[in-house]
C-alpha cells in the first residue's frame, strides 16, 4: 500500500462502538477515531499532550471523547472495549508484552480488535525507541500472548521527504474462531451475505 497515512487507513474499518485510544499525542489520530466510534478513552502520560488533544476536540465539536492522563498498564475499566488502538506507541513501552497482555486480558471485549501501527526496524531511528519490530518480531509478540487470530502487513508511505514503512497489526479476541471457505477467520455466529 502506498499512500501518506495509509497505515492508519487500513485499520480504521476495524474500529467500532467502544474505543480505547493509547497514546493520543496531540490528537491526529482522536480526531479520526471519533466518526467511527460511540464513545472514545484516550489515554496519555504527558500533561501537554491531554492539553493539545483536548484543544483540538474542543475546537472541532467532537463530544465522544474523553481524554485521561494514565499509563495502559495501570489502566482499568469495568465495561471493557470493542477496539484497543496502539498507533505508534508500542516502540515506547518498557515492557510491551505486559501491555499488550493486559489490553487483551483485561481491556478488550470478546471479539474486539487490538489494532497495532509501529515503525519498521529502524525505519525512524529515535532516541526514545526502546526497541524496534520487523513483520517477524511482532507476529512472536502477538502469538506469546494469544493464540486468537492475528494479521500483519508491511505498509509503505509516500511521504516528504522519504519513503516511510510501517508494520500494521490486527489481534481479535475470540473464543471460537475458524478459516471459512473463502479463507477468513471469523467467529461461530458469523454470518456471510452473497449477492
Amino acid at each position: 500500500v502506498t499512500s501518506q497515512w495509509a497505515r492508519v487507513n487500513s485499520l480504521l474499518p476495524f474500529v467500532r462502538c467502544r474505543v480505547l485510544e493509547v497514546g493520543c499525542q496531540h490528537g491526529g489520530i482522536t480526531k479520526l477515531l471519533s466518526p467511527l466510534a460511540d464513545s472514545v478513552i484516550s489515554l496519555d502520560i504527558t500533561e501537554e499532550h491531554i492539553k493539545k488533544t483536548t484543544e483540538l476536540i474542543k475546537g472541532l465539536g467532537i463530544t465522544n471523547v474523553e481524554l485521561k492522563n494514565s499509563w495502559v498498564e495501570n489502566f482499568s475499566d469495568e465495561a471493557g472495549f470493542d477496539t484497543v488502538v496502539l498507533f505508534e506507541t508500542m516502540e515506547h513501552f518498557l515492557d510491551d508484552k505486559k501491555v499488550i497482555q493486559h489490553c487483551y486480558d483485561n481491556l478488550l471485549k470478546e471479539n474486539g480488535n487490538i489494532l497495532i501501527s509501529v515503525p519498521y526496524y529502524e525505519a525512524f531511528p529515535e532516541p526514545d525507541h526502546l526497541r524496534v519490530y520487523t513483520p517477524t518480531s511482532l507476529d512472536k509478540l502477538l502469538s506469546s500472548v494469544t493464540s486468537s487470530p492475528h494479521w500483519i502487513s508491511l505498509v509503505v508511505e509516500c511521504g516528504r521527504p522519504n519513503r516511510f514503512q510501517w508494520i500494521t497489526a490486527r489481534l481479535v479476541k475470540g473464543r471460537k474462531w475458524y478459516s471459512n471457505k473463502y479463507g477468513e477467520f471469523v467467529s461461530e455466529n458469523f454470518t456471510r451475505e452473497t449477492i
